[in-house]
């Protein structure tokens, strides 16, 4: 039994969407614009390796212990792209994400087929995050982050 995600695709396709529309200006005014600039240059720098273990719930009452890294590739001022790298019955698996930094500079929200992430930046190389799994085997689990290096 595979404890981890399937691909729906029109499940978050919209939320990925919509984030992007945000992040990229596309749905703001001119003043949300000039706010959004002077936000954009207090944004944490998240780029890099961040790792933590948790404890997978499987609806078989089990728990198993999971190693996990959140790769942030990419930023843009609040928008991320990265991927989620796990193991699942001794393979590697990497689900690409999309998402941003909240307003706050310290709120995340991160999205990927059947997977939305939501987290807090609780330091400069510190986060716990949250993630949500939807689809044939639905669970969630929070997990804390360091980053690597």
């Amino acid at each position: 039994m595979q404890h981890r995600h399937r691909r729906i695709g029109f499940l978050l396709t919209p939320v990925v969407l919509s984030v992007l529309l945000v992040v990229t200006g596309c749905a703001t005014s001119d003043a949300t614009n000039s706010a959004a600039t002077t936000a954009t240059a207090s944004a944490p720098d998240l780029v890099g390796a961040w790792k933590g273990t948790y404890q997978f719930p499987t609806e078989s009452g089990e728990l198993i212990p999971s190693p996990l890294t959140l790769v942030i590739e990419t930023q843009t001022d609040e928008a991320l792209w990265g991927y989620e790298e796990y193991e699942d019955r001794g393979e590697v698996n990497r689900v690409p994400f999309a998402g941003s930094l909240g307003a706050d500079g310290t709120s995340l929200g991160l999205a990927a087929d059947e997977l939305i992430i939501e987290g807090e930046v609780t330091g400069e190389d510190s986060m716990r995050v949250r993630f949500f799994v939807v689809g044939d085997t639905p669970t969630s689990f929070e997990v804390a982050l360091t980053r690597a290096g």
